[in-house]
């Protein structure tokens, strides 16, 4: 719509001659819906054999199985709808506003636009870059609360540590199961854990301790260990021990994290008496808080018991050196004890990395829209400034001759272009603001929203549009004017 309007006056004579042959508003408004409903269809029908070519990377990018299956009515519809509604919205204010014009001044060819197209054309453009801008600060968002989210202490060690369901007779059998591991040279510790510490939901209301309100149901996650979990997960210890065959075992006594220590109002947690599912012990050790859930919720408190390996459900293996002889190792060890389960394991950073697949997915897609958004609006821009020079190039003669240097007329061509991208910023920044902040207002732990992103995509756009504008700028400033002027 943009530049059809802005290149109008180069039809100015055509429509001109038309009109005095006869043609009516009316045939010359269809002429350009007509030419307009042509480039939408050659659009859509690229725009389709891209979709088939890419989907296949869509759907492995997405974890979808997406399909363009031509027999559906309802993708024709939406197809055909697409190309309805784009080729109205390209050539619906060129059909109007083209058809307007003098027959005499058409015919002279000195059409000049109405102050109301010239703004309305900015507009567009501002339009553009204000959305294109948007998706880049989106972009710069995503991606650092992305980093900061995979990059995070969790509090505990995920790196390095694989992860085997327990069952049969691995579950039967654990302490010899952990004897043979420590055997291999690239496993450091091992431990047994009633679930992913990471995404844990195993809790109880129903724990009890000294000076707790009878009314008061707080409901407090339980996780089940065995020996050397501290050590294992690499967790750290702010008061007390941890669980130790030294002492009997501790089946009796538990852990609890800092959460946990603050809602129990404990100034000194150790020596606590505490009750949980029915045994009754005392607190032993505060470990450090750890993420037990996604960065969109707060640190759960958390009670650590010890308990027979039997009733756990995963064993976790820390290893060192070699990934593919450990996991090879640890696999004979694994089939040897229990032949007849399927040896499957897992790494616990993967899993944490799965666990937010979709905002992965996001600030990728994000990525790309981003780009495909900007690459439009510099195509528009590069087309206006293109049409621009065209049109003053009689100017540009004059001024060259008058003794005017490159740089001169290039900030001259720019200046009307690089101050609408200004506006776009403008415009766009306190839309990032709040959208974005809304989104990183989702997580209980999350990046800072601070103005760097701002000024780093408000100044990465202008230089982008800068340099499309100064490419065909720079190409009018050196022509030669004899060329230019002789058109007189």
């Amino acid at each position: 719509m943009n530049l059809a309007t802005a290149r109008s006056t180069r039809r100015a004579k055509e429509i001109g001659l038309r009109k005095v042959m006869g043609a009516r508003r009316e045939s010359l408004g269809l002429q350009f819906l007509t030419e307009s409903t042509a480039i939408s269809v050659v659009s859509v029908i690229l725009a389709v054999l891209f979709v088939y070519l890419f989907i296949p990377y869509f759907n492995n990018l997405t974890g979808k199985s997406m399909t363009l299956d031509f027999s559906d009515p309802q993708l024709l519809l939406l197809l055909g709808s697409i190309t309805i509604i784009s080729s109205l919205l390209s050539g619906s204010y060129p059909a109007l506003l083209l058809p307007s014009f003098n027959i005499i001044s058409s015919l002279k060819g000195t059409i000049k636009h109405s102050r109301g197209s010239i703004l309305f054309r900015k507009g567009l453009v501002i339009f553009q870059f204000a959305i294109s801008i948007l998706l880049l600060i989106g972009t710069l968002v995503f991606y650092k609360q992305m980093e900061y989210i995979l990059n995070k202490n969790l509090g505990l060690d995920r790196d390095n540590m694989v992860t085997i369901e327990m069952e049969g007779d691995v579950a039967r059998n654990f302490e010899s199961y952990k004897t043979e591991l420590l055997r291999i040279p690239e496993v450091k510790s091992v431990t047994s854990i009633s679930g992913n510490p990471l995404s844990y939901g195993r809790s109880t209301g129903g724990a009890s301790w000294e000076g707790k309100n009878p009314d008061d149901a707080v409901e407090i996650n339980v996780m089940n260990v065995s020996l050397d979990f501290i050590k294992t997960m690499g967790m750290e210890l702010r008061q007390g021990r941890g669980f130790s065959e030294e002492y009997g075992l501790d089946s009796a006594n538990f852990l609890v994290n800092e959460v946990a220590a603050s809602i129990m109002g404990f100034d000194n947690p150790i020596g606590q008496n505490l009750s949980v599912w029915g045994t009754d012990g005392q607190i032993i050790g505060v470990v450090k808080d750890f993420h037990m859930d996604s960065m969109y919720e707060p640190i759960a408190p958390l009670i650590v018991r010890f308990d027979p390996p039997q009733r756990n459900f995963m064993t976790f293996i820390k290893i060192q050196g070699d990934t593919q002889d450990a996991l090879l190792a640890i696999e004979k060890v694994t089939r040897t004890m229990d032949p007849k389960s399927p040896f499957n394991y897992g790494f616990l950073d993967a899993e944490y990395e799965a666990s937010y697949r979709s905002e992965i997915t996001l600030s990728t897609l994000t990525n790309y829209f981003a780009g495909i958004a900007l690459l439009i609006s510099c195509l528009g821009l590069f087309g206006l400034s293109s049409f621009s020079a065209e049109q003053r190039s009689h100017e540009i003669g004059i001024r060259k001759v008058h003794g005017a240097g490159v740089t001169q007329l290039v900030l001259m061509l720019s200046w009307d272009y690089t101050r609408l991208i200004v506006l776009a910023f403008i415009l766009s920044a306190p839309l990032a603001y709040y959208y974005m902040g809304n989104w990183l207002g989702r997580f209980e732990f999350r990046t800072n929203l601070d103005a760097g992103i701002f000024v780093f995509s408000g100044i990465a756009a202008f230089l982008i549009a800068v340099l499309t504008i100064s490419f065909k700028s720079f190409q009018a400033a050196t022509a030669n004017p004899v060329k230019t002027l002789k058109e007189e």
